[in-house]
């Protein structure tokens, strides 16, 4: 398998991170959720939004690196919208929280059940969107 040329692994993190503020945080804001917080993160104090956008950087690249590899119709927009809706939903619920000492059935309230999911799915499609305008663009570029 190709690993992913450098040009690829910046343009997957950055699509991530902006997926992450923009799309994401306005999705859980537009639920009535708890967005753009500046609570601090243990253990290094980072506000909340700002680790969320971090890690959602870090999942782009394991995405880019996954979703092109899967078989048709899920190797494009789709395979982001489901392994970006699953993947990071369950690293949270059984990574993510029993790390931090909480139980993941902390999360598992209907509300919580649709929220999650919803809000990664939304973070995975908008990722694959921002991707598609960066290649573009960088395509342009080198044309240029």
């Amino acid at each position: 398998m190709n690993a992913l040329s450098g040009r690829m692994v910046a343009l997957a993190f950055v699509a991530g991170v902006l997926a992450t503020l923009i799309f994401h945080q306005l999705y859980i804001l537009a639920l009535g959720g708890n967005a753009y917080s500046l609570a601090p993160t243990r253990p290094f104090g980072v506000w909340t939004f700002a680790s969320l956008a971090f890690f959602g950087g870090l999942w782009g690249i394991v995405l880019a690196f996954i979703v092109p590899r899967l078989p048709a119709p899920f190797n494009d927009w789709l395979g982001w919208l489901i392994l970006g809706a699953v993947l990071p939903t369950l690293v949270l619920w059984f990574i993510v929280l029993p790390l931090r000492g909480a139980s993941p059935s902390r999360l598992w309230t209907p509300w919580l059940l649709f929220l999650i999911p919803t809000a990664h799915a939304v973070w995975g499609i908008a990722t694959w969107g921002l991707m598609k305008a960066g290649n573009m663009v960088m395509g342009r570029a080198r044309a240029a």
